[in-house]
């Protein structure tokens, strides 16, 4: 068998690996909750049937030993021990019909406390991250206005162009007293994209938030993303990432169905190739005016793939066979 299958699964491991410890705080929670709901519904089962199945059992042999007290004669200690070795019993039988149910209820509620503390360790790094990001971000912004000028660094920022409009200028009786220039933005029109390209907003995925106040957030949950792709890519070893699979990672189904299965980044680890060496996003966000006549922010996400892998792997010695198999 070839070594490349089993470099394969051992790189699917560690894909699944990251992606349960991305997701630690979720899983915990709701399979807590799974527990949880099971043990109550064990509990509610137990004291249906079993319960009174105890009572009844526990009922008989008090009866057995009044019987035996009239018939017999039993001593004061004697008694007394056969009436604790029935409770005794009784309660055995009780541990044994709660003992699971207890154990996953208790369970179930840790790993609940555990999952909302580790997501809401989680949201406090998100929003330290964002804090930090938007002030720099702002600070960025200055820097720029302060080399090219506030009207060029908004048309930056906007994704729009400047231009000069002239207006005509009314007294307060409403008559036309001349004309006054105005500089303004307009946005500009759609360019060609390049064949790695595509859009990241609320059209094209539900992880794009659509509210405007939530650009910071996007744009965090994207540099995100292409860190996270960084440390499979180098961290692991990865000798192949996939195109698709990042596409498949934003929510970008339908851009992924149609993408190319051979696109993707060799890791120059292992293959002697020119390349960037890493996962670029390269990601420019713009300002657009969506259906409902509201300025919104999408993102377009140009991805520095090295091409088909393939192709490029066929003149280097050995390299289709450490590919292998791993064609999404």
């Amino acid at each position: 068998m070839n070594n490349h299958i089993f470099d394969s699964i051992g790189d699917a491991v560690t894909s699944a690996v990251f992606s349960i410890k991305e997701h630690a705080p979720e899983i915990e929670f709701w399979g807590g909750l799974g527990l949880f709901v099971a043990g109550a519904g064990i509990a509610i089962y137990q004291c249906v049937k079993r319960v009174p199945k105890i009572k009844e059992d526990a009922g008989i042999e008090r009866k057995k030993l009044d019987i035996r007290i009239m018939t017999e004669d039993l001593s004061d200690d004697e008694i007394k021990k056969e009436k604790r070795k029935i409770v005794l019993v009784e309660f055995k039988n009780y541990i044994k019909a709660f003992a699971l149910p207890t154990a996953l209820v208790v369970a179930g509620g840790t790993s609940e406390i555990l999952g909302f503390l580790g997501e809401k360790q989680r949201y406090e790094v998100t929003a330290a991250n964002l804090a930090s990001m938007t002030a720099a971000f702002a600070s960025y912004r200055k820097r720029n206005a302060e080399l090219i000028g506030e009207e060029k660094e908004k048309a930056l920022y906007y994704g729009a162009e400047i231009k000069k409009i002239k207006e005509k200028v009314y007294d307060e009786n409403g008559n036309v007293i001349g004309t006054e220039t105005k500089t303004v933005l307009v946005k500009k029109q759609d360019v060609k994209l390049d064949p790695y390209t595509y859009e990241f907003s609320p059209e094209t995925t539900d992880h794009c938030r659509e509210e405007n106040d939530m650009y910071e957030y996007n744009l965090a949950w994207l540099i995100g993303r292409e860190k996270e792709w960084n440390h499979i890519f180098l961290d692991f070893d990865t000798k192949v990432v996939w195109l698709v699979d990042i596409l498949r990672a934003l929510g970008l189904e339908e851009e992924a169905r149609l993408c190319s299965r051979n696109v993707g980044w060799l890791n120059p680890k292992f293959f002697n190739i020119k390349s960037d060496g890493c996962i670029n996003f390269r990601i420019q966000p713009i300002r657009y005016i969506a259906s409902d006549g509201i300025e919104r922010w999408k993102f377009m996400l140009d991805f520095n793939c090295d091409g088909d892998v393939y192709e490029i792997a066929k003149a280097k010695e050995g390299a289709m066979a450490a590919i292998g198999n791993t064609i999404p």
